[in-house]
This record gives C-alpha cells, sequence and structure tokens, in this order.
C-alpha cells in the first residue's frame, strides 16, 4: 500500500463521495460504532442545553447583542454539526446499518459542510479569543465550552472519523467570514452599540486602516486554517494506514472504501498480484 498527495481539483469545491459511512462509523475498526454514537449524543445534548442557558441569560441581560459576535455564530454552526452528525450515525449506523455505496442523502452532505464549516471557524475563534480577546471577566465554564471545548470536538472528530477534508473547501469559511464582516461594517454605519467596535481590532470610527489590515488578515487565516486542518488530516490517514490499515490483510480489503482507495492511491496491482505473507498489506 502506498500513499500520496493529489492536486486540488474542480470537483473538490463540492461534497461527493463513492462511500456515504464516512459520515456514520469510526476511522478505527477498534472504536465501536456505539461508543461513537454515545460521544456524538453526549456532546450534542450538553452543547444544546448549554446554549440554551446561554442565550436566556444573554437575553436577559443585553437582549439580542449576543447574536453579533462570531463566536455565537459559529458555537451555533457547531452546535447544528453535532446535531446532523448524531442522526447519521444513529440512524445510519445503528438503525438501518447502511451500507458503504449506499448513496449520499441531503444530510449526508450537510454534514460534511458543516464539519467544514465548524473545524475551519472554530479554531480560528479559539486561537483569536485566547490569544488577543481573553479577559477574565467571564465565567470559566463560559470561555472553556464557548472557545475551547468547540476546538477539542472538531480535533476529536478530525481523528476519530473518516469524514473527507478538501482544501478547497475553505471558500465556504471564507463565504461566511465575507459575510459576517459586511455585517459589521452595516452594523458600525447604523450606528450599532453607538459605532463602538464590535471587536477592538475592528474598529472602523478610530482606526480604520487597522481595521482593513485585520480584515486582509482573517481572510489570510481562514484559507491558512484550512491548510492546518487538511494537513492534520492527511497526518490522521498517514496514522491509519501504518497502524488500523496494516492489520489482517484479507479483512481489510473487505472493509476499505472506495474512497479511501482513492485517497490513499493503493497500487491495485500489487494488492493483485503480490502475495500475502505476513498478514499484512
Amino acid at each position: 500500500m502506498t500513499t500520496c498527495i493529489q492536486r486540488p481539483k474542480l470537483s473538490d469545491f463540492g461534497f461527493t463521495t463513492d462511500d456515504s459511512s464516512v459520515f456514520y462509523r469510526p476511522q478505527w475498526s477498534k472504536l465501536p460504532l456505539l461508543v461513537l454514537a454515545i460521544y456524538r449524543v453526549v456532546v450534542s445534548l450538553y452543547v444544546i442545553g448549554f446554549f440554551i442557558g446561554v442565550l436566556v441569560l444573554s437575553i436577559k441581560s443585553q437582549g439580542g447583542a449576543s447574536f453579533v459576535y462570531l463566536t455565537t455564530i459559529a458555537f451555533m454552526i457547531f452546535i447544528a454539526y453535532n446535531v446532523t452528525a448524531s442522526v447519521n450515525v444513529i440512524w445510519d449506523g445503528c438503525i438501518k446499518r447502511r451500507n458503504a455505496g449506499e448513496e449520499l442523502c441531503v444530510r449526508h452532505k450537510t454534514h460534511w459542510f458543516l464539519f467544514s464549516m465548524t473545524t475551519n471557524l472554530n479554531f480560528l475563534v479559539t486561537l483569536v479569543y485566547w490569544s488577543a480577546l481573553y479577559t477574565p471577566m467571564l465565567p470559566l465554564i463560559y470561555d472553556l465550552t464557548m472557545h475551547t471545548l468547540t476546538s477539542v470536538v472538531c480535533l476529536l472528530d478530525i481523528f476519530l472519523t473518516p469524514v473527507p477534508i478538501y482544501l478547497l473547501h475553505f471558500v465556504y469559511p471564507l463565504l461566511l467570514g465575507t459575510i459576517y464582516l459586511v455585517f459589521t461594517l452595516i452594523f458600525w454605519a447604523v450606528g450599532g452599540f453607538h459605532r463602538q467596535p464590535i471587536y477592538p481590532f475592528l474598529d472602523y470610527t478610530d482606526h480604520p486602516g487597522r481595521a482593513a489590515g485585520a480584515i486582509v488578515g482573517i481572510f489570510a487565516a481562514v484559507v491558512l486554517m484550512q491548510g492546518a486542518v487538511w494537513a492534520l488530516y492527511k497526518f490522521k490517514q498517514w496514522i491509519w494506514v501504518r497502524c488500523d490499515g496494516g492489520t489482517s490483510a484479507p479483512t481489510r480489503l473487505r472493509t476499505l472504501s472506495a474512497a479511501e482507495v482513492e485517497e490513499h492511491c493503493i497500487e491495485d496491482e500489487k494488492v493483485v498480484d503480490e502475495p500475502i505473507t505476513t498478514g499484512q498489506i
């Protein structure tokens, strides 16, 4: 078995794969499906309950002001991702027990889209918040859940599940970032927060040049973050091929999906022609 890095292609902008099982099975053969399902449900229930509590308190104290912050928007996307992932693993993996070759459903593509969005956005939120925005004014449980747990779960999901990650999917968080930045300009123009900046680095009144530089930096950070996420995905695959992918040859050949075959550039002639003497590919 060999691995290689393929060049991005136009089809990578989309959400197509011939293996729907990547959305409801674990990456690793030793991780039981039931454990993955329980993990999904527990995380979903916690973040939904936590967000409802935060929302109630926030509306009482600030009205709807909390919705202008990117953290809140990113957390809502994170919730939507976890709920969709929970539905897929329970319905497809535990109830229907779908076969790997079955066609993708809308919820599978939704899962993939939300995964691409939440990994990029929440890694950036965590990085920016703890490096530039943190103040010890908020409760620790709030900071840990809104600005840390999201990234921890995203990192776990990159390594625990086989959902593909494409470099060209940076366009989706970039689009959301563009929409959000346009919103901040409109919010400032209409006098929101009495023209006080939502974030210090987006001060369009007193420091427009710094704000313009921050916008350029945000765009660059989104692209670079997608590269970092993609690199983690490739690193996970490298580990999988050498560890979990190197177990009993007949078992691996039966469970290896077509998407993974293409991704790892398996040389078919070697699999067919070379004798297996050690029980490994």
